[in-house]
C-alpha cells in the first residue's frame, strides 16, 4: 500500500489545478486553528532566531505571520486572492505574500534558488491532484531546504483530504458572494505516521513526532 500510494502515476484525466485569480472568501476571516497554535507553540519553545526564513504553505488567516516578526523573513503561499489582500492590510515588515498552487507547474520557479529554515504545510498532501505531483513537490522542499532545517506538519491536517471548487453563497454579513467550498478528497491523499516514515527514509530525512500532534521532517547535516 505504501508503494502505490507514493508511485509516480499521474492523474488518468489529468491534473485539475485550481489557479483562480477571483475574489472568492476562504478562510481570511477564520478563527486560529489549533494545528497552528501547536506549530507557534513548538517555534517559540526552539526560541527560533531572527536569522531563520520561513515558508508557509496556505496562509489562512496570517495568524502565524503576525506572531513571527522575530524571524529574518516568513513568504507565505495561498490560492485564494482574498487571503492575500488579508495579508496586506496586516502591515507585517518581514512577510511577503504570493497567489500560488503548489502543485502548479509555475511552483518550480517559485523555489528555485530559494532555500529555508523551516516549511510549514499543515495538509501537506491533502489537497493532492495525484502521486506524481505529491512526490515532485516533497521533492522541491526537501531540495529547498537549508542543513539542518526542517519540514512541519501536523497529524490533522494528514488525516484530511480535500477538493476545492468556487460556489455563489449567501450569509446575512456578506449577502450574496463567492466563496471557495471544501470538499471530501480521495482516500490516497490521507497520509498515516507509517507513509511519514516512508518519505522520511526516502529523502534521508529524521521522523521527529516528539511534539504534541507535529510531524517534523529535519534535515540533519
Amino acid at each position: 500500500m505504501l508503494i502505490s500510494k507514493f508511485n509516480s502515476t499521474q492523474c488518468v484525466n489529468g491534473c485539475k489545478i485550481f489557479d483562480d485569480e477571483s475574489d472568492y472568501l476562504y478562510w481570511e476571516n477564520r478563527t486560529v486553528t489549533n494545528d497552528e497554535i501547536d506549530v507557534l507553540d513548538f517555534l517559540n519553545s526552539n526560541k527560533a532566531n531572527k536569522k531563520l526564513v520561513v515558508l508557509h504553505i496556505g496562509i489562512g488567516n496570517s495568524f502565524l505571520a503576525s506572531k513571527l516578526n522575530n524571524f529574518k523573513e516568513i513568504l507565505g503561499i495561498t490560492i485564494s486572492q482574498n487571503e492575500l489582500m488579508h495579508a496586506a492590510s496586516k502591515n507585517i515588515s518581514n512577510y511577503k505574500y504570493f497567489f500560488l498552487n503548489k502543485y502548479k507547474a509555475n511552483s518550480l520557479d517559485f523555489f528555485k534558488n530559494k532555500k529555508f529554515d523551516i516549511i510549514i504545510d499543515i495538509n501537506m498532501k491533502s489537497f493532492s491532484c495525484c502521486n506524481k505531483a505529491f512526490m515532485s513537490l516533497f521533492d522541491q522542499y526537501v531540495k529547498s531546504l537549508k542543513d539542518n532545517g526542517y519540514i512541519i506538519s501536523h497529524i490533522n491536517g494528514l488525516k484530511w483530504s480535500r477538493t476545492v471548487k468556487p460556489k455563489l453563497a449567501f450569509s446575512f454579513e456578506n449577502f450574496f458572494h463567492k466563496k471557495l467550498k471544501e470538499y471530501d478528497g480521495p482516500i490516497d491523499n490521507i497520509l498515516n505516521i507509517s507513509d511519514c516514515e516512508l518519505l522520511a527514509n526516502q529523502n534521508n530525512l529524521k521522523l521527529d513526532l516528539t511534539f504534541k500532534d507535529l510531524v517534523i521532517f529535519r534535515n540533519e547535516k
